[in-house]
């Protein structure tokens, strides 16, 4: 029988793997995004366009700020995954 230790570094395990997999999807998605608003910036132009440019501008930032969140998770899921496994192996002994 798996210990409350084991199951929980499993949850953990998948939980991060998971996290980093939507991490680099909307990173990718992001890049791609902002591709394509960049070659659309050079043909649309007027009053309209720099109201989008500057609403595309504030949830580009958002997203960008969502992202490090999730890196930053990914780190701390990371380090806490190695701390379980440390005192998983010392209560083996």
């Amino acid at each position: 029988m798996a210990t409350n230790v084991t199951l929980l570094l499993a949850r953990l395990r998948d939980y991060h793997e998971t996290l980093r997999g939507q991490t680099l999807a909307v990173d990718a998605a992001h890049a791609g995004l902002k591709n394509r608003f960049a070659r659309l910036w050079s043909v649309y132009t007027g009053q309209n366009a720099e109201r989008f440019q500057a609403h595309w501008r504030k949830t580009s930032a958002g997203i960008d700020a969502c992202m490090e969140t999730s890196r930053r998770l990914e780190r701390f899921l990371a380090q806490s995954i190695a701390a379980l496994e440390k005192a998983e192996k010392s209560m083996q002994l």
